[in-house]
This record gives structure tokens, C-alpha cells and sequence, in this order.
């Protein structure tokens, strides 16, 4: 279909017709927008000066995934959300403290996801706030045959002290599960 055929297809319809198609879209947005509001109630924005800013539709598609399931580590999830915002959000228009918090909300998958919907209404004012909390309850999760593995493999090194040595093994046993 060329273009000058879907414009009479469009003088067709009639206004009627155009009419209920917009309104269809309408309705459509308005339920997506109420959607996102949902999906955003554990962050307050109430602080964030011009807030809300849209997200750039490409920061949402190739955004990492965190799913809480010890497949990737919250350090490196981080990492890969630090390099994310570097890529997508430099430049003025969408460097934006909100833009920040709702893209690190939509990178949480399952386990992770459930934490976050499971926050109280405004708990994170800040994206520092909402990544505190994050490494709060996923940072340093080691599966328990790792650490002991690195229990049985602890040795002392030649160019170790005593004290470094005991150090070491103390934060090693810190880190077992109880």
C-alpha cells in the first residue's frame, strides 16, 4: 500500500471513525501510563526537579538484567548499570536522578523484581538510596560450596604476615552462612 492509497483509505474512515481510533489510542496510553505509575511507587520523585522525565526508549532495550538468582552477582549487575547510564543517559536531556531510578527499577527481573514490588510506597528518594538498599539485600551473596571451597583453599602466603593471614581467614569465616 502507497502512501496516497492508505491517505484515501484514511478519508474513507470518516471522522466518526478517526475519532474512535483516538480515542482506542487514548485509552491505551492512559492505562500504560497508570501502569508505569504502579511500577514506580517504591521511588519518590517528589525531590527530583522537573521530574518526571521520560526515559529514552533505547536505554529501556538493551538494558542489563538483574534476576537475584545468583546468575550474575549485584557487583556485576552494577557494573554493567554504571557502563548502561554512561551510554544512554550523558548527554542533558536525559541525565536526570529519575530517569536513573526508574531504568535501575526496570532492570530487576524475578526474584529481584519481587524485592522491589514488595518495597513500601516512596521508600528510595534517591538513586544512591534505591543502590544502597540493592547491595543491602544482593551484594556479596556467595553460594555456601563456594565459600567453602575458599575455606579449604585459604593458605598463608610467603609475603604474609601473621596478622594479614589471620585477617583473611577471619573474613572467609565471617562470610559462612550460620
Amino acid at each position: 500500500m502507497n502512501r496516497q492509497t492508505s491517505r484515501r483509505n484514511l478519508e474513507d474512515l470518516g471522522d466518526q471513525s478517526l475519532s474512535y481510533i483516538h480515542h482506542i489510542f487514548v485509552e491505551i496510553h492512559v492505562h500504560q501510563s497508570q501502569e508505569m505509575t504502579e511500577l514506580f511507587k517504591p521511588l519518590d520523585f517528589s525531590q527530583i526537579a522537573g521530574a518526571p522525565h521520560n526515559i529514552p526508549n533505547d536505554a529501556i532495550k538493551k538494558l542489563p538484567r538483574f534476576e537475584g538468582n545468583n546468575a550474575t552477582t549485584a557487583k556485576t549487575h552494577l557494573r554493567k548499570f554504571e557502563r548502561h547510564l554512561v551510554s544512554y543517559c550523558d548527554n542533558v536531556a536525559s541525565n536526570h536522578e529519575d530517569i536513573k531510578m526508574k531504568l535501575f527499577a526496570l532492570s530487576l527481573e524475578d526474584d529481584a523484581a519481587e524485592w522491589y514490588e514488595n518495597l513500601g510506597d516512596d521508600s528510595y528518594k534517591t538513586l544512591n538510596d534505591f543502590l544502597v538498599g540493592f547491595k543491602k539485600k544482593w551484594g556479596e551473596r556467595k553460594e555456601p560450596r563456594h565459600l567453602l571451597a575458599a575455606l579449604h583453599n585459604i593458605k598463608k602466603m610467603e609475603n604474609e604476615t601473621m596478622d594479614e593471614f589471620n585477617t583473611k581467614f577471619r573474613r572467609v569465616v565471617a562470610d559462612l552462612p550460620k
